[in-house]
């Protein structure tokens, strides 16, 4: 199966300019799949993108060339004019990106992916930049982009809209979070809609079916095939009239009339057939509804083995819904606030509230990284630990260039006193590390769901215990932006690479994932405390 027939990615652009600060960055997040909308998880990728002035066929005046590495739900995050492995690539010149003369209007970035390193690089299309990226010679602060040409309409677009490649039509589309369904096109209901090949050879692993949380299970002197869910996943055998549902609240009300299924066993392995079967599961943050219909029974003729090919369609939702996700009560309480056990295995307990907050769905108070109070205003120059600007730094800081003065203290991990939440819940609660909260990624079933109005993301446990984060968005400079469409908490760890930034846990309907940031950015917090007695 050939898997790089084309690339759908989803990417999340947003531009910051700062009135005296330098580098001027563009945070680039993705979650990249392929043509067979699978993820490329734990992918080491490149991407390069070029900036012409005048136009698709203009002067090239600026190339970067980032390398990241996809994490296990194929999400990538770098910034712009960070950590570049090479400039004046493309035929652009090696110009500076704080020298780019916006003011001049009428560019255009050119993206470019490289699925393999050294392999060919796929060329996703141009973007026309109408707003954003000039505001780095305007001194705004908060930037929505726009942007024209290939089908978007600029006059519907918002600031937080994600941008999707069609890689059929080469084209690029503008949709709003909450109705991304990961495909080529929309779908009715906000869903994605495909076909499947599952194959078996032999003895060998099966291969298709690890996206829908299913694996074959090898069994002897068998008359159908055994195909059964993954850890974490969750299976139901449903009735063929089951596939006309289109609504993910209609689908999670009828899953939960069902008893989870261990196995399912519809398919012979010992003739080739037609089939009408119907089933359902729930995985990684994705509901799949999948319609078995045929499968083919052949035998190789290079070693003699059975190779069994079973094929149909399958819907699939990015998010679990809202019928069946709650947030668990608490486990128990230390210093009269709840926590949850949800049976990491570092035994990690996370508070069921944001610092701040009363209620697992309200936001709770936001806060500079390293700063215990909320405060009116979020930037260089309020934050507590710098004299003004991001190279000046008086603690946390590894960097001599960073420093105030060349100032470096080698901290990477807040102190007590510097923890918002050992310092307004008390000595047991702390802010999780970065460790911790990969931990919690890692091992949870993470869902985009809202409760009680509030959108967020449910993280549910080994043990079925799940905890609630709501999207309450950031805070810059004295304004509120992007809640109820992102969530962002912050990490105790530093971002060693550059010490003016920090590790972040950062969410939105279809992503999720580990970031990194300005340390003055008003984010909110949950805490975390250890096992108690």
């Amino acid at each position: 199966m050939n898997r790089l027939i084309s690339i759908i990615i989803a990417i999340l652009l947003s531009a910051a300019a700062f009135a005296q600060s330098v580098p001027q960055t563009v945070n680039f997040s993705a979650t990249v799949r392929d043509a067979n909308n699978e993820l490329l998880a734990n992918t080491a990728v490149n991407v390069r993108l070029t900036f012409y002035e005048g136009g698709e066929n203009g002067t090239p005046v600026y190339c970067a060339l980032h390398q990241t590495t996809t994490n296990a739900n194929g999400f990538m995050s770098f910034q712009l004019n960070r950590n570049v492995l090479a400039y004046a690539c493309n035929g652009a010149p090696n110009t500076p990106f704080e020298e780019i003369p916006w003011e001049n209007g009428n560019y255009w970035m050119h993206v470019e992916y490289q699925a393999q390193i050294a392999g060919d690089f796929i060329d996703l299309g141009y973007l026309e930049l109408t707003s954003g990226f000039y505001a780095f010679s305007a001194n705004y602060a908060l930037i929505a982009q726009k942007l024209e040409g290939f089908d978007i309409d600029v006059a519907n677009a918002q600031d937080g809209d994600i941008l999707v490649y069609n890689g059929t039509t080469r084209k690029w589309e503008a949709r709003r979070p909450e109705n991304i369904g990961g495909g080529d096109t929309p779908q009715p209901g906000n869903y994605t809609e495909g076909t499947f090949e599952w194959v078996r050879e032999g003895g060998a692993a099966a291969t298709g079916l690890d996206i829908f949380g299913l694996e074959y299970r090898n069994q002897t002197k068998v008359v159908y095939a055994n195909i059964k869910p993954v850890e974490g996943a969750r299976l139901y055998i449903l009735n063929a009239a089951d596939y006309a549902i289109t609504d993910i609240n209609t689908l999670n009300a009828r899953l939960t009339s069902e008893t989870e299924a261990t196995v399912y066993r519809g398919v012979s392995v010992e003739a080739s057939a037609t089939y009408n079967d119907v089933l359902a599961t729930v995985y990684n943050g994705r509901t799949y509804l999948i319609h078995v219909t045929n499968s083919t029974i052949e035998v190789s003729e290079y070693d003699g083995y059975r190779i069994i090919t079973i094929t149909g369609t399958y819907k699939m939702w990015e998010s679990a819904g809202t019928a069946s996700a709650t947030y668990s009560e608490p486990t128990g309480y230390t210093n009269g606030y709840g926590y949850v056990d949800l049976g990491l295995p570092s035994g990690t307990r996370w508070a069921t509230c944001n610092v701040g907050a009363s209620t697992p769905t309200a936001y709770g108070d936001y806060f500079a990284w390293g700063e215990t109070t909320p405060k009116e205003t979020y930037n260089w120059s309020t934050y507590r630990y710098c004299n003004g600007d991001y190279n000046t730094l008086t603690k946390y800081c590894n960097n001599s260039s960073y420093g105030n003065n060349g100032f470096t203290d080698n901290l990477t991990t807040l102190e007590a006193s510097d923890d918002a939440a050992t310092a307004n819940w008390g000595a047991v609660w702390r802010m999780p590390t970065q460790t911790e909260m990969q931990e919690l990624i890692d091992n949870c079933t993470v869902t985009w769901t809202t409760q009680n109005g509030v959108n967020g993301r449910l993280f549910t446990g080994p043990n079925g215990n799940s905890i609630f984060l709501p999207a309450a968005g950031h805070r810059y400079y004295s304004e509120l932006y992007h809640d109820g469409s992102y969530g962002i908490y912050w990490s105790s760890s530093l971002y060693s690479d550059n010490t003016d930034d920090a590790w972040y846990l950062v969410f939105d309907s279809g992503v999720y994932g580990m970031g990194y940031d300005y340390r003055y950015y008003g984010l909110t917090v949950r805490a975390v405390c250890q096992s108690q007695n």
